[in-house]
């Protein structure tokens, strides 16, 4: 809603259109309006190396982290492990390997070193809610909702609900925003669904959505498909090779792009531009130019290869 991109005009995800829905984000947004406090709950799988896609939401939770006095930014190494297949995560201690540079990482973007929590060093409160959400959901709203019979992921999906509610343990009825990727929206609305049935005075948990930030081989995923995504800490001629072998918005020559010109909304460089520059005359520029065909790829990727590595 337009108030929202007011209230939060400061931000360029709100600005540019980046977050693309809510629930019950209005709540949170009355609380900051009035300077009360608030739970900030995010977390994400150890499963591998952050990327780009992972930092848009890190960018968000930093962002909202100066609203509130508490926050808890999840490092879910058993969800990592449980849910993903042994060619992917073959043991915990992997998982945890992952998780030390997640922490990293996240550290070094601006998440507050007493805001890290690791899954696996949850207290026994923290289990027992999670064992508390699996009793309250069934197989078949699992299956209906995840669209599959995973067992890992089911026992993933109830450790996320919890990392959700866990923050109302001790403080029940406690406000609490969620800001995610748009694909969270199924584990954030079971996470609504089931408060209910774990303690009356549990209030239930608002999240904020931004879409993906999309893989450079194909913009139809999103930045997390190995050989499509660049991590926070790819080396430089790996970078390199990612943007040449991108995927773009032109046609398919130099006489035709510049005749019809070319698609920045379906090209991946554009979508960079629109989610990390922090200047919105030059990503409203990059747009305009390849719109026009003024903008040809072979330059738009020099242009992306200097934002990313200068």
């Amino acid at each position: 809603p337009d108030e929202f991109k007011k209230s939060f005009k400061d931000n360029l995800f709100f600005e540019r259109d980046l977050v693309v829905g809510h629930r019950d984000f209005e709540k949170i947004a009355k609380f900051i309006n009035k300077k009360k406090d608030f739970y900030l709950v995010t977390g994400f799988a150890s499963s591998g190396e952050f990327h780009l896609g992972h930092r848009a939401i890190i960018d968000l939770y930093v962002y909202f982290r100066k609203f509130t006095k508490t926050g808890n930014f999840v490092i879910c190494d058993l969800d990592a492990y449980v849910s993903r297949p042994d060619k992917k995560i073959s043991s915990l201690s992997e998982a945890r390997a992952y998780a030390v540079n997640n922490i990293s990482n996240a550290l070094s973007l601006g998440v507050p070193p007493s805001d890290i929590v690791l899954q696996s060093k949850r207290d026994s409160e923290y289990f027992s809610l999670s064992h508390e959400i699996m009793k309250r959901i069934t197989f078949n709203t699992m299956k209906a909702t995840l669209g599959h019979t995973d067992l890992g992921k089911f026992s993933a999906t109830c450790l996320q609900i919890s990392d959700i509610l866990y923050p109302q343990v001790r403080d029940g009825g406690a406000f609490t925003l969620v800001p995610v990727g748009i694909d969270q929206d199924p584990i954030v609305r079971l996470a609504r669904d089931v408060y209910k049935k774990i303690n009356k005075n549990f209030d239930a948990p608002s999240a904020l959505y931004i879409s993906h930030v999309p893989g450079m081989r194909n913009p139809q995923e999103k930045m997390s498909k190995s050989g499509s995504s660049i991590s926070l800490i790819e080396p430089l001629s790996s970078i390199k090779s990612l943007i040449d072998g991108s995927f773009t918005g032109g046609k398919s020559t130099e006489e035709e792009q510049k005749l019809n010109g070319g698609n920045p909304e379906g090209c991946p460089l554009y979508q960079l531009y629109r989610f990390y520059h922090p200047d919105s005359k030059f990503v409203e520029n990059i747009y305009q130019s390849c719109l026009s065909g003024k903008l040809l790829c072979g330059s738009d990727k020099k242009s992306a290869l200097d934002f990313l590595t200068n």
